[in-house]
């Protein structure tokens, strides 16, 4: 059995489009999920960040999530 590779790119642009990629993967895997089950996911997210210690973190992630909901809602 053969281990998947998932090292990352050094540079910053290439790592920003993996990124990016990701993004759009996890937003097709709410919609295939179905809208009560991917509801749950984002929730569940939104109490994690809300539960954060550190704000910077806590930015991050809600900028990420929203850009999520919002590729989720718009395909």
């Amino acid at each position: 059995m053969s281990t998947p590779d998932f090292s990352t790119r050094e540079n910053a642009e290439e790592l920003a489009l993996e990124l990016s990629c990701m993004k759009a993967l996890f937003a097709q895997m709410l919609k295939a999920m179905g809208q009560a089950d991917a509801g749950k996911v984002i929730i569940k997210m939104e109490k994690e960040i809300s539960q954060m210690e550190n704000p910077d973190h806590a930015e991050a992630f809600t900028g990420t999530l929203k850009q999520i909901k919002q590729a989720y809602r718009c395909q």
